[in-house]
């Protein structure tokens, strides 16, 4: 299956009563572009999945001086499902920000880097 999303956020400021420059400029920390997609393969019990989110640059000064720079994250998980029936173990291995991008979403809070997540599910009913 392949997914691809995209958004516009055309959000700009109509009126300001103390900031005459921030008039007709996008809106502090709303992207403009937003682009996500996403390749997932199943085959038999496996499950493999891709996944890029892009997000374009954010303003953060209200004359749309100052800005932080957009990024791509990638992220990656696989899994397996064991057994069948009234008991079964789903085992999933994830990696986030494949590529280890170095970003922020607010200015001066760096996001964390790759990370790494292993998640074992047992489902049984009566």
């Amino acid at each position: 299956r392949f997914n691809a999303k995209y958004a516009w956020n055309k959000t700009e400021v109509i009126k300001s009563g103390d900031d005459k420059f921030a008039i007709g400029k996008q809106l502090i920390y709303s992207p403009e572009h937003l682009f996500n997609s996403s390749v997932k393969v199943e085959y038999k019990n496996y499950t493999m999945s891709f996944q890029s989110c892009f997000t374009g640059r954010r303003y953060i000064s209200t004359d749309n001086t100052d800005y932080l720079k957009g990024y791509l994250i990638n992220n990656i998980s696989s899994g397996i499902k064991i057994g069948e029936g009234r008991n079964v173990i789903n085992i999933n291995l994830k990696v986030e920000n494949l590529f280890n991008a170095s970003y922020q979403a607010i200015e001066w809070y760096p996001m964390p880097g790759r990370s790494f997540s292993l998640s074992v599910i047992y489902q049984f009913t009566k």
